[in-house]
């Protein structure tokens, strides 16, 4: 699995749109990031569908939430690090 990388999105379009927390969420988020490492996610909106269960900026805010108890190296991963090595990226 060296060369594949995970986003970490969808997920508000496949729970209870409506109702949906991110302590729903969190046990996904732990095996994906069980699966791939935090050095292999990348953030992803899902845009336009995830509007569907949460505007942007919720989404945004869930994923910061559910990563809170990271190391700020790891998160920086999701959060552009593995796009910019993996698109690479000249930022």
């Amino acid at each position: 699995m060296d060369g594949m990388r995970c986003k970490l999105s969808g997920m508000t379009t496949e729970a209870d749109m409506d109702n949906w927390t991110n302590d729903d969420l969190l046990p996904y988020v732990h095996h994906v990031i069980g699966m791939f490492g935090v050095d292999r996610l990348m953030f992803g909106s899902d845009w336009p569908v995830s509007t569907q269960g949460t505007p942007y900026a919720g989404w945004a805010s869930a994923v910061r939430d559910m990563l809170k108890n990271l190391p700020e190296e790891q998160s920086d991963f999701v959060f552009g690090r593995t796009a910019i090595e993996f698109y690479r990226l000249d930022v």
